[in-house]
């Protein structure tokens, strides 16, 4: 497993980890003279992540070292267990963090053992081993939607309380609306009946084509928007709505 994962993702690691390490210092390049440049990047690329996007790269090189841990628990567990798990890792990844910040409540019973996005990993296997009926589906899809619009209001609301500063909580990886969301989007593209979405043949090809390079872009990505944003191409250029996309 290791050996399959990794021969994939540690070239990605260590080629952008290098490439983008240098595009940070690309106003100071008289500073790769110095030894205790390299030192430092190197050093940097260790601590990361070097660019704002890369610690996906991080997160799924520790994903896959615990894999070989997590497979034969996962693999016995039953599907009541996985729950329960899922139960607790909302509540201690969540729910926790929102009554810390509302409440200004701190929890102290500790369930560091089922935080972090070990939690995504173990939610994805189970919603591709529970049968899921089609109404319920539905449901979740329609939750996603909800939970990414209440998200975006309830944003909207924090920003305005701060004087416009844009404030986070509701948008964090490891916030319950987030799971929410993440939940219905993955219950739908995995269920979703492709054949009547893209009846052509040519055309889910082509789909299958972009979402092979799906990894590729999303690490150059940066690198992308950033020449843009020399160019005064950037999301503030028009209205939001047509800004961002």
């Amino acid at each position: 497993f290791l050996r399959r994962r990794m021969s994939r993702v540690l070239p990605a690691f260590f080629f952008w980890g290098a490439l983008y390490s240098l595009w940070a210092l690309r106003g100071s390049l008289y500073l790769l003279g110095s030894s205790r440049t390299w030192a430092d990047l190197a050093l940097g690329m260790l601590e990361g992540p070097v660019y704002y996007h890369l610690w996906f790269l991080y997160m799924i090189i520790g994903l896959y070292l615990l894999t070989p841990i997590l497979r034969p628990l996962v693999r016995s567990a039953r599907e009541g267990d996985l729950a329960y798990f899922l139960l607790l890792w909302a509540t201690a990844s969540g729910i926790y963090g929102l009554v810390g910040r509302f409440a200004h409540l701190r929890v102290g019973i500790p369930l560091e053992m089922v935080t972090g996005m070990v939690g995504y990993f173990i939610l994805g296997h189970y919603l591709t081993r529970v049968s899921i009926s089609l109404r319920l589906r539905r449901f979740l899809c329609l939750a996603s939607l909800a939970a990414a619009a209440i998200a975006a209001i309830l944003t909207f609301y924090l920003a305005n309380r701060h004087a416009g500063g844009f404030d986070d909580t509701f948008y964090g990886y490891l916030n319950p609306l987030t799971m929410i969301t993440a939940a219905g989007a993955f219950v739908f593209f995995r269920n979703a009946r492709w054949d009547r979405l893209l009846p052509s043949a040519a055309s889910r090809v082509r789909l299958q084509r972009w979402s092979a390079a799906a990894f590729g872009i999303y690490l150059v990505h940066p690198l992308v928007l950033d020449v843009l944003s020399w160019a005064g191409v950037r999301a503030t250029l028009l209205h939001p709505l047509l800004g961002i996309p």
